[in-house]
């Protein structure tokens, strides 16, 4: 995969979907004038073109922000040039633990962005449960959705965040 070092947001189409700083604008006159700073916030959200399947663009779009979509590389959604979200509903986690892919999702997330974040969407109209608790042990296996989790926020966790 090959992405422009200048492109913002690690996406295809326009690199100037954030500008120098996406959500905040600032003006910020001298002390010596006696005026305050002022912030305008734009809730801006780059939207995968493949995931308008999913109801969360709407979602995003019916709260107020701005929904941009185009087609990522890297994540689903991208809501600054730092923060990248993949989305997975329950079903499609499990097959991507089982082919792998998840592993290279979040590896590409890492590289380029400071903070990647896994969305797991489940509906609220059914209790959620990985596994049932009687299945759950002490110890560690590798076919444990829980475990293979938990190994997944160890290897690509970061410092400070």
């Amino acid at each position: 995969m090959m992405i422009p070092v200048d492109q913002d947001g690690r996406c295809i189409g326009p690199t100037t979907l954030f500008g120098p700083n996406p959500a905040i604008s600032l003006d910020l006159p001298t002390k010596k004038l006696g005026c305050k700073m002022t912030m305008e916030k734009e809730m801006r959200v780059i939207v995968d073109m493949r995931e308008f399947m999913s109801s969360l663009p709407n979602v995003l779009h019916q709260k107020g922000m701005k929904v941009v979509h185009v087609t990522l590389d890297v994540g689903d959604y991208v809501l600054s040039p730092l923060v990248c979200v993949e989305r997975k509903s329950i079903s499609d986690l499990f097959q991507s633990f089982a082919s792998g892919r998840l592993y290279h999702q979040m590896e590409t997330m890492v590289c380029y962005y400071m903070i990647p974040i896994l969305l797991i969407e489940f509906s609220q109209d059914k209790s959620f449960s990985f596994q049932p608790s009687n299945d759950l042990g002490d110890d560690i296996s590798p076919t444990s959705i829980i475990s293979k989790l938990s190994l997944l926020v160890l290897q690509y966790h970061r410092q400070g965040h």
